[in-house]
C-alpha cells in the first residue's frame, strides 16, 4: 500500500485531524487537500503519479522553420547558426528563432560535432598586416620623440602604430 493511499484512508478514519494527519506524512494541507480531491474525484487511479510536462509550449519553433533550417545546414554544411539565420532572412523567411536557438536545433539533429562546438582560444588583438611576413619592404617607419608632450610615437607610413608615454 503506498503512502497517498494510507494517507487517504487515515483521512476517511476521521480519528486524527487533518493537520496532525498531513504533518505525520510530511506534507503540506494544501497537498493534502489536493490528494483528498483527487481521490474523490477519480478513485484510486488519481492517486497515480500525474506527468510534469508542460500541456502547450507556447514557444515551440514551428517544425517548417527547424526543417528549412537544417536543409540550409545540409546544402552548406561548413554553416553556423549566424550565417543560416542571415541567409534564410534574405530569402524571406519570418519568425526565425535567436541564434542559441538554431544552435540548439543543430546540436539536437546531430549537424555540429563536440569538436565544433568547444570555444575557441580568446584571441586579443588580430594579426597586423604590418607584423606579418615581410612589413617593411618599401614602407617607411618614422620613430618620433615628443619630449614636450612626454610621448614617443611610432608611424608606418601614415598610421600611428604604437604610442608610449614617456615619464
Amino acid at each position: 500500500m503506498c503512502q497517498k493511499e494510507a494517507f487517504i484512508r487515515s483521512v476517511l478514519r476521521g480519528d486524527i485531524s487533518f493537520k496532525q494527519l498531513c504533518h505525520t506524512f510530511g506534507i503540506s494541507r494544501q497537498t493534502g487537500y489536493t490528494l483528498l480531491n483527487r481521490y474523490q474525484a477519480e478513485g484510486v487511479c488519481g492517486l497515480d503519479q500525474r506527468s510534469r510536462a508542460p500541456i502547450n509550449q507556447p514557444h515551440k519553433i514551428a517544425k517548417e522553420i527547424e526543417k528549412q533550417i537544417l536543409k540550409v545546414r545540409k546544402k552548406a554544411s561548413t554553416w553556423g547558426a549566424k550565417k543560416i539565420k542571415s541567409y534564410l532572412e534574405r530569402r524571406g523567411v519570418e519568425n526565425l528563432p535567436a541564434l542559441s536557438t538554431i544552435n540548439e536545433i543543430l546540436k539536437r539533429n546531430g549537424c555540429v560535432s563536440q569538436e565544433e562546438s568547444l570555444n575557441r582560444p580568446y584571441i586579443r588583438f588580430n594579426n597586423k598586416d604590418y607584423w606579418v611576413g615581410k612589413p617593411f619592404i618599401g614602407k617607411n617607419i618614422e620613430v618620433r620623440n615628443c619630449e614636450m608632450r612626454g610621448l614617443l610615437e611610432i608611424y608606418f607610413g601614415k598610421h600611428k602604430i604604437y604610442s608610449y608615454k614617456l615619464e
